[in-house]
């Protein structure tokens, strides 16, 4: 089974994060996306806006009809910064066996600076959307990266979360059932209110 890892904050998740996820694993072939919140990101310098709960009730949601997405709560579960070393060998990532994860080609120049980054380039191949000019790539150690065409959608988590701090629509930015989840009465938005 062709299984990539898919971390990132979710806060919250957004189409741009299912047409990201849906494009590689036709482009490779996988046959799980896992999806996995971070706990505490090592890279970000404040926790997330939303809840742990929350983001897993909206990715839930986000991703609930489709058959190669999974949600997985291990970070959030370890809790503590979230390094992709330790995912990598709890989930039984091997040289031999390696997992899959997907990232942007923003974060390609920064993967040396990962936490055991040669224990990471060692278990992992990285499926890169490349947008625009290939980055330059980490001298060292040598990560396996296979880049693929994905299309540019210019929608972020900060973009959600200003537009519902504004009270303004969020309609075909995020899936509908997360749309319908957000304007709920048991969740508020990021400044404490609840969404007209």
């Amino acid at each position: 089974m062709r299984r990539a890892i898919f971390g990132g904050s979710f806060d919250p998740v957004h189409i741009g994060h299912l047409i990201f996820a849906e494009t590689a694993a036709d482009a490779f072939s996988l046959d799980r996306v896992i999806f996995m919140p971070a706990a505490i990101s090592p890279f970000k310098k404040k926790n997330s806006v939303f809840s742990d709960s929350a983001r897993c009730a909206l990715l839930r949601a986000a991703i609930t009809n489709n058959p190669k997405f999974e949600l997985s709560t291990l970070e959030l579960e370890r809790g503590g910064i979230s390094y992709t070393i330790d995912t990598l060998l709890t989930l039984g990532a091997t040289e031999q066996e390696p997992l899959y994860c997907l990232i942007g080609a923003d974060i390609v120049p920064g993967l040396a600076k990962w936490h055991k980054a040669e224990d990471v380039a060692r278990l992992t191949r990285f499926i890169v959307a490349r947008r625009g000019a290939v980055p330059e790539e980490p001298a060292s150690p040598k990560f396996t990266l296979e880049y693929f065409d994905s299309s540019r959608i210019d929608i972020s988590s900060t973009m959600i979360r200003e537009h519902l701090a504004r009270k303004q629509s969020v309609r075909y930015l995020v899936p509908d059932a997360v749309h319908d989840i957000l304007f709920a009465d048991e969740l508020r938005t990021p400044d404490g209110r609840r969404p007209e």
